[in-house]
């Protein structure tokens, strides 16, 4: 249970980090957040504070696919640039008799000068709805997105641990086994 609370705990130090959020962070932390704290030393780079990045396409449809943690869904799969780092994400998943719905938040940074790829941290809000009723939940992703080369198309995996709000339907309230993958085609702007 520590390990868990310490990873989740690891993933919101570092997007609110992102956002220049320390100011809040410390106020409730009681810590000082520089480049070289807690976030910054459990990375295995350390990425640059400030980004140049340039989103490499406004908006991108495909297919996304969610696994881990006892079943897998899979469904159309929606992405939007508001600026040249932070982007939505909306899923319509489905799978197991359920229908999954994910909201998710998603800043991005290159993960080197003039490479492709880029790392996000981020999170959102889910709900699913089964036969047994529904479940709301919250997630928290990490992860990687490239471009194919010489294609419209951008592929995208990501870790996504899960934290269920209110009753859960048969399992517990933390599912750290859950990750995502999604292939686009990014759409002309």
């Amino acid at each position: 249970m520590k390990l868990k609370n310490y990873l989740v705990f690891v993933l919101i130090i570092g997007t609110l980090k992102l956002h220049g959020q320390s100011q809040m962070l410390n106020k409730h932390v009681g810590t000082s957040c520089t480049e070289n704290n807690l976030y910054y030393n459990l990375s295995p780079h350390h990425f640059p504070h400030k980004s140049t990045l340039t989103s490499p396409f406004k908006t991108a449809v495909g297919l996304g696919i969610e696994s881990g943690g006892g079943n897998s869904i899979v469904g159309p799969s929606y992405k939007h640039y508001f600026s040249s780092n932070t982007a939505y994400t909306a899923e319509l998943l489905f799978g197991m008799g359920s229908l999954t719905t994910n909201v998710l938040y998603q800043h991005h940074q290159e993960l080197k000068k003039g490479n492709k790829v880029k790392w996000y941290n981020g999170g959102g809000f889910s709900t699913t709805f089964t036969g047994n009723g529904t479940a709301a939940f919250i997630k928290l992703m990490s992860g990687l997105e490239t471009e194919l080369p010489d294609l419209p198309l951008f592929i995208s995996v990501d870790w996504r641990p899960t934290i269920f709000l209110g009753r859960t339907m048969g399992g517990g309230r933390f599912v750290p086994s859950r990750f995502g993958i999604a292939v686009r085609y990014t759409m002309a702007d």
